[in-house]
């Protein structure tokens, strides 16, 4: 097994991304400022594909969504290695969508 393409890492990572939203509209509920932010998310994944350590960086306001992403990428399974690997992706929020 080798490290998985990066367009097997972008399927898993697009097809959950609706989970990230509902963290938002979460967090919107309770501070409506939330209009506008960009975060990026630093996932590490092991030999399993299991991930083993979620990372967020944004804007301080935006960090109120961090429990709430941590744990919904945390269960994310992406493709089987035979070293650990990471991706980064980045999320943009945009009030009501």
């Amino acid at each position: 097994r080798s490290t998985p393409q990066q367009g097997d890492i972008s399927r898993v990572i697009n097809n959950n991304k609706a989970g990230i939203k509902i963290c938002y509209q979460r967090a919107l509920l309770k501070d409506s400022s939330l209009t506008h932010g960009k975060i990026t998310v630093h996932v590490t994944m092991g030999l399993s594909g299991r991930v083993k350590n979620v990372g967020i960086d944004g804007p301080p306001a935006f960090l109120s969504l961090q429990p709430c992403i941590k744990d919904l990428v945390s269960k994310w399974a992406f493709p089987p290695s035979s070293e650990q690997y990471e991706a980064d992706f980045a999320y943009v929020f945009q009030g009501n969508e």
